[in-house]
């Protein structure tokens, strides 16, 4: 929950809400395992780099999953649930931006061959693969995990998210900002985009179309419209 900086689990329907006992600065993009037993995040204690938490889900007791003192960005599960991977964030200055595979049981770490400067890495649901932008050139690759080649899918993207398709046939990018604000589906076979959400009437309304966006299990596309608000008052008063 943005709001208080918590993360709390319920049913799908909502009912049960418990809170996850953990305190930490910040909070960022829980992610259900493929079991849906565990949930990795990304969190930030006072004075201490992003890094990733694992919790199990009837449990309230979240543990760093691995060692370190690198920045680690949103985590993502391999489809057996033996691995995360996650691209570095707040790594510009330090030049050490890559993608990284973590071991869930022995908590190693293993950089991404070639991941030099890419980030938001996101493993296909197949396992074949691995997503990752580049956010200087703002380019979109994929990892073959077999082979491991690196391979450009498309440019020019300027949001910061990817989504897999159900079938691993295509990734998800978005552009929130510019002329002709949309969410990409582009294609693994032969990199062919197009517009899967065209968000212009969304931009021309109030609040900002935030980065952020995931798709549903049934293949629907959920995304963020963020809407501030100013209220104003007015008061009747004495002076005394």
């Amino acid at each position: 929950r943005a709001a208080d900086q918590t993360i709390w689990i319920s049913h799908p329907d909502g009912t049960s809400p418990r809170q996850v006992e953990f305190q930490a600065s910040h909070f960022e993009l829980p992610r259900w395992s493929p079991d849906g037993k565990r949930i990795a995040f990304m969190a930030q204690l006072p004075g201490k780099p992003w890094r990733i938490f694992v919790v199990s889900a009837d449990s309230a007791s979240p543990r760093e999953a691995s060692a370190g003192v690198d920045n680690q960005g949103a985590p993502t599960w391999s489809p057996d649930g033996k691995w995360i991977a996650y691209g570095n964030v707040e790594c510009e200055a330090t030049e050490n931006c890559a993608i990284h595979k973590l071991n869930i049981s022995t908590r190693q770490e293993f950089k991404v061959p070639g991941s030099e400067d890419f980030g938001t890495a996101r493993w296909s649901p197949d396992g074949h693969y691995i997503a990752a932008l580049n956010p200087v050139s703002h380019e979109v690759s994929v990892f073959d995990l077999t082979s491991e080649r690196w391979r450009k899918l498309f440019g020019g993207v300027n949001g910061n998210d990817l989504a897999w398709s159900a079938d691993s046939s295509y990734v998800y990018a978005s552009r929130p900002t510019g002329n002709q604000p949309e969410i990409l589906r582009i294609a693994v076979k032969d990199s062919s985009a197009e517009t899967a959400v065209d968000l212009r009437s969304f931009a021309a309304l109030t609040g900002r179309i935030d980065t952020w966006f995931t798709l549903a299990p049934d293949g629907s596309i959920i995304f963020l419209r963020e809407i501030g608000s100013n209220e104003v008052y007015s008061l009747a008063y004495d002076e005394k």
